[in-house]
């Protein structure tokens, strides 16, 4: 999607948004003379997002057996429709 918003002839810098860390953008525009990878600093106030900090947060939790016994049995039973 990003791809496609920027002029063709910067199309090219999409290849290291896979490469940016979090808290970390790509300026670029009418305002900026060439495109930079800047760091931005932590806000003060912690957003409330939906980013969360997966490694520690798995390793803290142990897993929910009955959970996983449902989700297996409701894959089990489903069925593959008849070929027509």
């Amino acid at each position: 999607m990003i791809k496609r918003l920027m002029p063709d002839s910067l199309a090219g810098l999409t290849s290291i948004l896979p490469l940016l860390d979090t808290g970390e953008a790509l300026m670029l525009g009418d305002a900026v003379l060439l495109p930079s990878r800047i760091r931005l600093d932590k806000p003060v106030i912690t957003p409330d997002s939906a980013t969360r900090d997966f490694w520690k947060e798995w390793g803290k939790q142990a897993p929910d057996v009955e959970a996983i016994n449902v989700a297996v049995e409701a894959l089990r039973s489903q069925t593959r429709p008849k070929a027509a």
